[in-house]
Order: structure tokens, then C-alpha cells, then sequence
């Protein structure tokens, strides 16, 4: 499958992280799938799944989709605020867990 990145119109560039309003709600990091990918490997909606590269790997939990070219696995970015800058809202958002090789 291809990995692509994309926007989510409430963390668009990922100031938006640290705009109190704009994270209300439900603000996890999602992965998006075509519901034919999906069900192909037995993946239903809120599943965690595992996207791996030669680079690294992230755990996520992923909506089933037909708004998604079937072959394609759609990750938001801008997520995973860490260190001691100003993020104060960001950092408390739950974003893919991370490894890298």
C-alpha cells in the first residue's frame, strides 16, 4: 500500500494544535482506509494498525473509508508535539505511538 500524508480541517498546520477550541472533542490521530483494503486484511473501523517503512514505524487506530483511493493508507500530520516548547494543549492530544530503526 502507499502512505500518503493529509490534512484534518481542525489541525490544519499544526498550530491549530494549541488553539483550545479547536481540540475539543475527539482529537486522536487517525489513519484512513478504503473499506475494500480493509476488508482484505480484516480491519474494521477503530482498529489499532501498524504502518511500518525503512524509516520507522507508528501504532494508530484507523477509520474505514470510501472517501480513500482503494491501495492508499491516509495519515494526518502535525501530530506527536514533544519537548518544552509552548504546546501546552498539543502535547496533551493523543498522537500515533513512534519507533524508528
Amino acid at each position: 500500500m502507499r502512505l500518503i500524508g493529509m490534512r484534518e480541517a481542525r489541525s490544519e498546520n499544526s498550530w491549530m494544535h494549541n488553539a483550545p477550541l479547536l481540540m475539543r472533542g475527539d482529537r486522536v490521530q487517525h489513519a484512513r482506509m478504503h473499506v475494500d483494503d480493509a476488508a482484505a486484511a480484516n480491519i474494521v473501523d477503530g482498529d489499532t494498525v501498524r504502518i511500518a517503512s525503512p524509516h520507522g514505524e507508528i501504532e494508530l487506530p484507523v477509520i474505514v473509508t470510501k472517501d480513500i483511493v482503494a491501495g492508499v493508507v491516509a495519515v494526518p500530520h502535525g501530530w506527536g508535539h514533544k519537548g518544552t516548547g509552548g504546546w501546552r494543549v498539543g502535547r496533551t492530544v493523543r498522537a500515533a505511538r513512534t519507533s524508528t530503526s
